[in-house]
């Protein structure tokens, strides 16, 4: 059995990729702010245990990875927020707020993992991104 980490898994695409990574024989870590949903929908994953974290807060990170203990096969980088509206409309909290779920917590916990996956010699690392990326909209 492979281990994997997934972020933002308490709902959509990270549940979805969480359910289909159990499917396929990983045991699955399921990393999300989101504790009570998170408990709610880790109970119907066979191989998964359900880990409180928060992506932007580098404490909570590492001590969701000690509770998860083992070295990931594989680690999803799904942890994202939208914020809808237009530019005039956001504030530059709203804009950290993105920028550090999306961008600091994927950096946060594929550094927090990655000297283990170095030692083991083996490893994936998947960063999720939107459409925003490519085609950004109003």
């Amino acid at each position: 059995m492979k281990n994997a980490i997934v972020t933002g898994a308490s709902n959509g695409i990270g549940l979805e990729i969480s359910k289909k990574l159990s499917e396929n024989n990983y045991y699955v870590g399921m990393i999300d702010i989101d504790k009570e949903n998170l408990n709610k929908e880790s109970e119907n994953i066979s191989n998964s245990i359900a880990i409180e974290g928060d992506v932007t807060n580098q404490d909570s990170i590492k001590n969701a990875l000690d509770t998860f203990s083992k070295t990931p096969d594989l680690i999803v980088n799904n942890a994202g927020i939208v914020i809808f509206g237009g530019l005039e409309e956001q504030s530059i909290e709203d804009f950290k707020k993105s920028v550090d779920v999306s961008l600091i917590g994927s950096y946060l916990v594929s550094r927090l993992a990655i000297d283990s996956m170095i030692k083991k010699g083996s490893g994936c690392i998947i960063n999720m991104s939107s459409i925003n990326g490519v085609h950004p909209g109003p």
